[in-house]
C-alpha cells in the first residue's frame, strides 16, 4: 500500500505533480516513492530559506520513512555563462540477488541524456546522483558508469544526504552521454539502491566565441553551479583505476560456474570480466560431476584463461585410483555405451558397472578397453538367449568414445516329436 504524504511549503498545501513508485519485489513487498511538487509559484522574493512541513495524515494504518528532500531551481541570468541542464527524477530499487536470479545487468538504472553538446565551449560538467537505502554498516558494492567511465562504490563514506556529485567534464562526447548505477558483484555482496534523481549539468564557456543554440527541452542559462566550495569537493572523485583489462574465463566442457575469490558471480564459462591493471583475484570453476579447477592471478593485462575440468576416476579391477593432484598430468575421457535392446548391464575389463546402457562412463584413463554387456549377468538365475560380443574400444583424453552394440540371439534349438503311434 502506498502511504498518504501530506505536504507544505511555506505553510501551503501541495498537490504532488508526480509520484513514482516501485516495490522491492520480495515477500514483504516493501513500497518505495518519489514526489515531485512544483514550488515555483510559492516561492518568496528575497528570501534565503523556505519552510517544508510532511506529515503522515494515516499514521495509525501506516508507516513510512523520509530519506530525504530536495529542493532544485534554476533561474535565468543574462551576466552568467550558459549552462545546459538534463533534469531526471524517478524511484527505482535494485539489488543484485543471484539466489533469486537477479544479476547486475538486471539491477541497473540507466538514463541517456538526449541532444547534442558542444565540448568546444563545455568549461566544466557536473553529475549530481541521488540515491537512498544503502546499507552503510556492511561492506557491499555498487557501480556508476558515465559513458565508459566507472567508478567503484562511489557512495560510500558520503554525508546522510546521499547526494554524490561527479566531475565528467573530461569524459563528455558530443551525443549519447548515458549514465547507469548498478547495483554491482565484484568481490563481496551487491547494494541495496533506490535511485531517485539524476541531474546532469553542463557549463560554457562564452569567451570561446562559438554559437550555442540550446536544447528547448532543457532548462538553460542558469546562474553556475560550479561554486568554489563544490569544485574543491567534487574534484577529489576520480576514476577507480585506469582503463580495465579483459580477463577472458573458459572451461572444458563449457558451463562451469564462475567463483571469484569465493564468491559466485551468477555466471558459467564462456565469460569476459573486466578487471584492472594489479587486481589479483582467485579464479574457481565448479561443475557438476567435475572436479573443481582453481587458480591465483595478478591481473596486468587482457588475459585468457582455459580450464580443463576433470572426472572422479571409476574404481576399476577392483580397486580405486587415487585422483592425481597435478591435474595437467591427467588424460581422462569417457566412453557413451548404447545396445539394443537397452537395459544390459555394463562391464569395463571385467569390472561390472552401476550403471545399465545407454550410459556414459567418465574418468577412464587414456586407453584401451573391453566393453562387456550382458541382460543376465547372474548365471545362478539361467542363462540368456540373448548375448552381446566383447567390443574393444579406445578412450581418447577429454572427449566421450561411442560404443552400439547389437544383440545376437542362440541360433541353434531342440525339437522334440512325441507320437503314439
Amino acid at each position: 500500500m502506498v502511504p498518504s504524504l501530506q505536504t507544505e511549503f511555506n505553510d501551503l498545501q501541495l498537490d504532488a505533480e508526480q509520484v513514482y513508485i516501485d516495490t522491492d519485489g520480495d515477500e514483504l513487498r516493501n513500497v518505495s516513492a518519489t514526489y515531485a511538487f512544483d514550488v515555483l509559484p510559492h516561492l518568496l522574493q528575497n528570501d534565503s530559506s523556505c519552510t517544508i512541513s510532511l506529515a503522515n495524515p494515516e499514521f495509525e494504518q501506516a508507516l513510512f520513512t523520509v530519506e530525504d528532500v530536495m529542493l532544485l531551481v534554476a533561474y535565468e541570468n543574462e551576466t552568467a555563462p550558459l549552462t545546459q541542464y538534463w533534469i531526471g527524477e524517478g524511484c527505482d530499487v535494485i539489488l543484485s540477488n543471484i539466489r533469486k536470479g537477479i544479476f547486475p545487468d538486471d539491477a541497473t538504472t540507466a538514463m541517456v541524456f538526449g541532444g547534442t553538446v558542444n565540448i568546444s565551449t563545455a568549461s566544466d560538467a557536473v553529475l549530481t546522483l541521488v540515491s537512498t537505502g544503502m546499507d552503510s554498516s556492511n561492506t557491499t558494492e555498487h557501480a556508476v558508469k558515465f559513458n565508459n567511465v566507472t567508478w567503484y562504490n562511489a557512495f560510500d563514506n558520503l554525508s546522510e544526504a546521499k547526494n554524490l556529485q561527479i566531475p565528467v567534464h573530461a569524459y563528455l562526447t558530443t551525443s549519447g552521454n548515458s549514465v547507469s548505477i548498478e547495483s554491482a558483484i565484484r568481490k563481496t555482496d551487491a547494494d541495496y539502491l533506490v535511485n531517485r534523481n539524476i541531474i546532469l549539468v553542463i557549463e560554457h564557456n562564452k569567451s570561446a566565441g562559438a554559437i550555442f543554440e540550446p536544447d528547448p527541452t532543457n532548462a538553460t542559462s542558469a546562474l553556475p553551479v560550479f561554486l568554489p566550495p563544490l569544485t574543491s569537493l567534487i574534484n577529489t572523485l576520480v576514476p577507480n583505476a585506469p582503463s580495465p583489462c579483459r580477463l577472458t574465463l573458459h572451461s572444458n566442457p563449457e558451463g562451469a560456474l564462475i567463483f571469484v575469490d569465493g564468491s559466485y558471480l551468477g555466471k558459467t564459462t564462456p565469460y569476459v570480466l573486466e578487471e584492472h591493471p594489479g587486481d589479483q583475484h582467485t579464479i574457481r570453476f565448479e561443475l557438476k560431476g567435475f572436479v573443481p579447477a582453481e587458480r591465483n592471478l595478478t591481473v596486468m593485462n587482457d588475459t585468457t584463461i582455459c580450464e580443463n575440468m576433470y572426472s572422479e576416476v571409476h574404481t576399476t579391477k577392483g580397486r580405486s585410483d587415487e585422483l592425481i593432484q597435478e591435474r595437467d598430468l591427467t588424460h581422462h575421457g569417457g566412453l557413451y555405451v548404447n545396445s539394443r535392446p537397452s537395459r544390459a548391464v555394463i562391464s569395463i575389463d571385467g569390472v561390472l558397472m552401476s550403471q545399465k546402457t545407454p550410459a556414459i562412463i567418465q574418468g577412464l584413463k587414456e586407453g584401451p578397453y573391453s566393453v562387456g554387456l550382458s541382460l543376465n549377468p547372474d548365471p545362478s538365475k539361467g542363462n540368456s538367449d540373448i548375448t552381446f560380443e566383447n567390443q574393444e574400444v579406445y578412450v581418447y583424453p577429454y572427449s566421450i568414445s561411442s560404443v552400439d552394440v547389437a544383440a545376437n540371439t542362440s541360433q541353434s534349438a531342440e525339437i522334440i516329436v512325441d507320437s503314439p503311434v
